[in-house]
C-alpha cells in the first residue's frame, strides 16, 4: 500500500548524512548525562509502582529537565536545539487524552455504545466494538484510549461470552489506528522530518489516503479472527 501511494521509485538515491563526532565521545558531561537518562528511564518504567511518592509522572519528566539545565549540563544552545514542534505536538495530544480522561466523557460515550450493541449478533457487536476503539485511538493516544475502553469492554466481554477475544481485538484495533499524523507517535515523528529546506516529505493527507484505508482492513481482519475465536473460547 505504501509503495503504492507514495511511489519510492522516484528518489534516484538516498545521499550519506556524514555526522560529526566530539572526539570525547565519553567525556565526564555526558557520562553523566547518560547516566541521568538512564535513571529517568528507569523512573518511568516504575512510576505506578512510585506513584505516592513522586504523584504524576510527569514529576520526573520536571526534575530531569531542572537538573540536567539548572546544572549547567546542557546549555541554552542545547535547549534551543530541540525539537519542540514535537514536544508540543506530542504535549497536546496527551493533554486532550487527559482531558477526555478525567471529564469522562469517553466513558459515557462507551457506556453509550455499549448500552445499544446488538449482543444476540456476536459478529456484528464486535465489529462495532473494535471500530469504535479503533476512532477513539484515532485521536486520543493510543494508552489513553486502551486504559479507558479496556474494563468497560472487558464486561461486554462477558457478555459475549468470549472477553479474551474482545480484549486482545480491542488492543489490536487500537494499535491499528494510524489515520491521522497524531494518531501515535511514530505518525508525529514521520510528519515532521523535513529536508534540507525545512520541507516536510509527508502531509496529513498522505496519512489518509494510506493509514485510513489500513485501518479498516485491520479492522476487519481483526473482527474476523476474533470472531472465529470466540466459538473455542470455554467459559467457566
Amino acid at each position: 500500500m505504501l509503495i503504492v501511494v507514495c511511489k519510492p521509485d522516484d528518489v534516484q538515491r538516498i545521499p550519506v548524512i556524514v555526522y560529526e563526532r566530539d572526539q570525547k565521545a565519553f567525556s565526564k558531561r555526558n557520562v553523566v548525562v547518560l547516566c541521568l537518562s538512564f535513571v529517568t528511564v528507569v523512573l518511568f518504567a516504575a512510576s505506578s509502582y512510585l506513584k505516592t511518592e513522586i504523584g504524576d509522572i510527569s514529576t520526573i519528566s520536571l526534575v530531569f529537565v531542572a537538573t540536567i539545565f539548572g546544572s549547567g549540563m546542557l546549555t541554552e544552545v542545547d535547549f534551543n536545539g530541540l525539537p519542540f514542534h514535537i514536544i508540543f505536538l506530542l504535549g497536546g495530544g496527551t493533554i486532550l487524552g487527559k482531558a477526555v480522561e478525567s471529564s469522562g466523557l469517553l466513558k459515557d460515550i462507551a457506556v453509550a455504545i455499549t448500552d445499544v450493541l446488538p449482543l444476540n449478533d456476536r459478529l456484528l457487536a464486535m465489529l462495532t466494538i473494535f471500530t469504535f476503539a479503533g476512532v477513539v485511538a484515532t485521536f486520543v493516544s493510543h494508552t489513553v484510549a486502551a486504559l479507558i475502553l479496556m474494563p468497560i469492554i472487558s464486561q461486554v466481554g462477558v457478555s459475549l461470552e468470549a472477553p479474551a477475544p474482545l480484549v486482545i481485538g480491542t488492543a489490536l484495533s487500537v494499535s491499528a489506528a494510524m489515520a491521522l499524523p497524531f494518531s501515535s507517535f511514530p505518525n508525529v515523528n514521520s510528519l515532521l522530518i523535513t529536508d534540507d529546506f525545512r520541507n516536510t516529505y509527508l502531509t496529513v493527507y498522505d496519512f489518509i489516503r494510506t493509514g485510513l484505508p489500513l485501518s479498516v482492513v485491520c479492522v476487519l481482519a481483526v473482527t474476523l479472527c476474533a470472531w472465529c475465536d470466540s466459538f473455542s473460547v470455554v467459559m467457566p
